[in-house]
């Protein structure tokens, strides 16, 4: 039989290179039409609950309104007849006080420039960290591409109008600055990440038990001097009340029940509606079972990539939170991100784990309209995506196992 000649074989190899070429090319166009499309669709349906809830507060921030007086709020409710979602302004101050500015434009204008800069983030995002990895193929831009722009949990953050998108590049940011040993500039995107939604505080002291002893401290400080800038701005009788608003809204019936907390602790409280003693507890427990196991592989042997150890403690954040709606799950695109590029060095138990988790966690769910009939397994199908994250997690551990410094 005649073996074929050398030339002939570079010639199959670039046909199958430019075939591949071209499928992730339209992976890529695929998936950026369909997130413009949907992007637009929002701009003109959605009525911005979210969005129009920081553009409230912050209006009366600029307008020298007190935010948690009721008369001053219902001034504000005839300034500007928008609907809103519900809840007392329970955020950072400053996040008020930065966006207030922004509020001199009228409410549609600041959806369309709030849009704007989210897709300008998302798209920063997605080339921040194929630009920072050591080695990256066609197909991990493709699918870096594909997870981002069709991820759920972001398209609920962008319809809602919500801060994900910030997160999200914040989070790429302090990683990066973690693999760098930069550690100042580490604890300065973990502060800002704390201020902008206080979940992100478990961070701080994440920090210590990834032996980021520098980064902790930059971090705690940076959280400090970020919540407290606005004091100026709003003064200290504001902050009062704002630590009131936050414990009382925390502490509400409704906050752990509704059907928007798609985290283990709404799952808890849903299963064990009216004994909110018992799901409190039942929550702890599951923290308990989930967190110690991690904290006691950090404690027990340092990672040689801490970068790793980061994306978990990412990763865990949406799953410890009292509070975890769709859109927070946006924050595991890093980790996403990621894994796809050295889920080579996994083992397969850790493959099959991201793959699991990948789907979860992106796709989209419909069991509102079953479990707000009580129905117990459409309940447990709410928090599926707090599956997936801890399928993420598993994944990332078995890639800590294989760490090496060169190797990633």
């Amino acid at each position: 039989m005649k073996q074929e000649t050398q030339p002939s074989l570079m010639f199959r190899a670039r046909t199958l290179l430019s075939k591949d070429l071209f499928l992730y090319t339209c992976v890529v166009l695929f998936s950026s039409f369909l997130f413009f499309h949907s992007v637009i669709k929002y701009r003109v349906e959605s009525p911005f609950i979210d969005n129009a809830y920081f553009y409230f507060y912050s209006s009366m921030a600029r307008q020298g309104l007190d935010l948690f007086d009721p008369a001053s709020v219902q001034k504000a409710e005839e300034r500007i007849p928008i609907r809103r979602a519900g809840g007392l302004p329970v955020y950072s101050p400053t996040v008020f006080m930065v966006i207030a500015p922004l509020t001199v434009f009228s409410f549609p204008v600041f959806t369309t420039l709030w849009l704007i800069l989210a897709c300008g983030a998302i798209f920063a995002f997605i080339i921040f960290v194929l630009r920072r990895e050591r080695f990256v193929s066609p197909l991990h831009v493709a699918m870096c591409f594909f997870i981002t722009l069709l991820c759920q949990p972001l398209h609920e953050a962008l319809f809602s109008g919500q801060t994900e998108w910030l997160l999200v590049l914040f989070s790429a940011f302090a990683w990066y600055a973690i693999v760098k040993g930069n550690h100042l500039t580490a604890g300065l995107w973990v502060g800002a990440m704390a201020t902008l939604k206080l979940h992100y505080i478990a961070l701080v002291p994440a920090l210590l038990l990834m032996r980021q002893w520098k980064a902790f401290g930059y971090a705690a400080f940076f959280s400090i001097v970020f919540s407290s800038c606005a004091i100026p701005f709003f003064g200290l009788h504001h902050y009062a009340d704002w630590g009131r608003g936050f414990f009382t809204y925390g502490n509400l019936e409704y906050t752990n029940t509704f059907l928007g907390n798609i985290g283990f602790n709404g799952m808890t409280h849903r299963f064990l509606k009216g004994h909110p003693q018992a799901a409190s507890l039942m929550f702890l427990c599951i923290i308990a079972m989930l967190g110690l196991p991690v904290a006691f592989r950090f404690l027990k042997k340092p990672c040689a990539r801490p970068d790793i150890d980061f994306l978990i403690c990412l990763s865990m954040i949406p799953l410890i939170s009292p509070l975890t709606e769709i859109h927070h799950f946006s924050i595991l695109l890093l980790p996403l991100l990621i894994c796809a590029n050295r889920i080579g060095h996994a083992s397969q138990t850790g493959r099959l784990c991201y793959v699991i988790g990948l789907l979860l966690i992106i796709s989209r769910y419909s069991w509102n309209r079953f479990a707000d009939n009580g129905h117990l397994f459409f309940t447990a199908l709410l928090s599926m995506q707090a599956v997936g994250a801890y399928f993420i997690v598993l994944s990332l551990l078995s890639l800590r196992k294989t760490a090496e410094p060169d190797a990633l």
